[in-house]
């Protein structure tokens, strides 16, 4: 059971690779209004992984927005740091490289929760550019 299990992340991971996105950028900028979207779905958690590609991304760069319904939670201090308390999120990257949309979609077909919320945490460090 279990490779064929690895077949599919294999595929999965390849197919996504495999997408041409310079020529679906083009092709959603012609049909305007349509959307390219990868979605892989885990079954036996009814989990899901959205990566769009944004057309209109104003560099040359592929950008990509990447929603899942997973569930990340995070430690949150209150009053003074003396209460700390869980707030719950949802996985949402507006802005996302390719890269990060390679690395979400590995995390999540492995199941790897901890990745996701690195991955998750990382997009919302401002650059140094932005901080200045």
């Amino acid at each position: 059971m279990q490779e064929s299990h690895d077949l599919d992340i294999a595929f999965i991971l390849e197919k996504f690779e495999k997408v041409n996105w310079r020529q679906q950028r083009v092709l959603q900028l012609q049909i305007n209004g349509k959307n390219s979207v990868f979605n892989v779905m885990h079954k036996a958690s009814d989990e899901y992984l959205k990566i769009t590609l944004n057309a209109f991304s104003k560099s040359e760069q592929f950008e990509f927005k990447i929603e899942s319904n997973i569930q990340l939670i995070f430690p949150q201090r209150e009053l003074f740091g003396l209460m700390t308390r869980k707030n719950k999120e949802a996985f949402l990257i507006k802005q996302a490289s390719l890269e990060q949309a390679q690395q979400s979609l590995q995390a999540f077909i492995n199941q790897d929760k901890q990745e996701l919320e690195n991955i998750y945490l990382k997009s919302k460090e401002k650059p140094i550019s932005e901080v200045a």
